[in-house]
C-alpha cells in the first residue's frame, strides 16, 4: 500500500514548514478517504440484505466495531449527498470541505422548507459551499440558520413569519399545567406555557413577590441588594452612616437652642410669690396673693419666725 512506506517515518526530525504541509495534505486525503467511503455505504444496501442487516450502517457497526450511532449519521450523510446534495458531494470529493463542515452544511440544507423551490435549495447549497472556504463548523452552523436571508430576503421574512405562527401553534397545543398537593402543606407546580405567557407570569410573580413600599418606591431584589453591598452602601444608606456626628451635633444646637429659647420664655403661670415673715415688732403682716382664675387667696408658706437674740 502507498502509505506503508512512510509508516517508520518519525515526524519529530521533520521541518516545521514541512510539518505544516503535511498536516494539510492529511487533512484533504482524509476528506477524500471519507467522501469515498459513504459513496460505498449509500450503495452497499444489498451487502446488509445479504446478511440479514436492516442497512449498511448496521453492518458496518457489527464488522467495524463502530458505535451504531456514529454509523447511523454516516448513512444519512451518505444518502443524502447521493441524492440531494451533488454540489456538497463533489467539493468533499475534491477537499474543498472537511467531514465537519460537511455535516453541518447538510444540516443546513435539509432544514430549509422545500415549498420554496429547488432553485433557492441549490442556490443555498452553493453559497454555503462557498462560504466554508473562510469558516469553520461553529460559524457555518450560525450562518446555515440565516441563509435563506442571503439567497432570498424577501422569501426570508415570509419563512420566518410561518416559522413564528407555527411555533406559537405549537406552545398552544403543548400547554399543560399540574398542580399537586405533596400534603406537608406546600404544593408542586409543574407545567408547560408559552414564552408570552412565562413572561407574564413572571412580570406578575415580581409584582406580588416584591411590592411597593408605602412611599411608592421599588423594594430591591435580592440581585440588586447584593450588587449594592458589593458596590458600596447606596445614597440612602450612605446618608445614614455617615449622620452620626451630624446628628449628635444637630441635636446639640437643637437642645441649646431649645433651652435658650425656654430660658428667653417667660413662664406663663403666675408663681406664687413669697413673702418673709414679719419680723416681732414691725407691725407687717404676711402679704397674700390672689388667684387670677378664682380669686381666693392663698397664704404661702410662710417661714419660721425667728426671735431676735437679747443682749446678755
Amino acid at each position: 500500500m502507498p502509505l506503508k512506506s512512510v509508516a517508520d517515518v518519525n515526524p519529530t526530525f521533520m521541518p516545521t514548514d514541512e510539518k505544516g504541509s503535511t498536516l494539510l495534505t492529511l487533512l484533504a486525503i482524509e476528506s477524500q478517504v471519507t467522501e469515498l467511503r459513504l459513496r460505498v455505504m449509500a450503495a452497499a444496501e444489498d451487502l446488509a440484505e445479504r446478511e440479514g442487516f436492516h442497512t449498511s450502517a448496521g453492518w458496518l457497526a457489527h464488522h467495524g466495531r463502530v458505535r451504531r450511532s456514529d454509523a447511523a449519521a454516516d448513512l444519512g450523510l451518505a444518502q443524502t449527498l447521493a441524492r440531494e446534495l451533488p454540489v456538497l458531494a463533489a467539493a468533499l470529493r475534491e477537499a474543498r470541505v472537511n467531514v465537519a463542515q460537511a455535516r453541518v452544511i447538510g444540516h443546513a440544507v435539509s432544514e430549509l422548507p422545500r415549498r420554496i423551490g429547488e432553485d433557492l435549495i441549490a442556490r443555498a447549497e452553493a453559497e454555503l459551499v462557498r462560504l466554508a472556504e473562510q469558516h469553520d463548523p461553529k460559524e457555518l452552523t450560525v450562518l446555515g440558520r440565516r441563509i435563506l436571508e442571503v439567497v432570498d430576503p424577501e422569501r426570508f421574512e415570509d419563512e420566518e413569519r410561518r416559522k413564528l405562527e407555527a411555533a406559537e401553534k405549537r406552545a398552544q397545543e403543548k400547554q399543560r399545567l399540574r398542580l399537586r398537593a405533596i400534603g406537608d402543606g406546600t404544593t408542586r407546580i409543574n407545567g408547560v406555557v408559552p414564552d408570552a405567557v412565562a413572561a407574564r407570569l413572571a412580570t406578575y410573580l415580581h409584582a406580588f413577590t416584591n411590592p411597593r413600599r408605602s412611599d411608592g418606591a421599588v423594594r430591591k431584589t435580592s440581585d440588586e441588594q447584593s450588587n449594592v453591598e458589593k458596590n458600596g452602601v447606596g445614597h440612602a444608606s450612605t446618608t445614614r452612616g455617615a449622620s452620626p456626628r451630624r446628628s449628635a451635633s444637630c441635636s446639640r444646637h437643637s437642645t441649646r437652642g431649645d433651652s435658650r429659647s425656654m430660658a428667653a420664655t417667660p413662664p406663663t403661670s403666675p408663681s406664687p410669690s413669697r413673702s418673709r415673715p414679719s419680723r416681732p415688732g414691725s407691725g407687717r403682716r404676711p402679704s397674700t396673693t390672689a388667684s387670677p382664675a378664682t380669686g381666693a387667696t392663698a397664704s404661702p408658706r410662710a417661714r419660721p419666725a425667728v426671735s431676735p437674740a437679747t443682749p446678755s
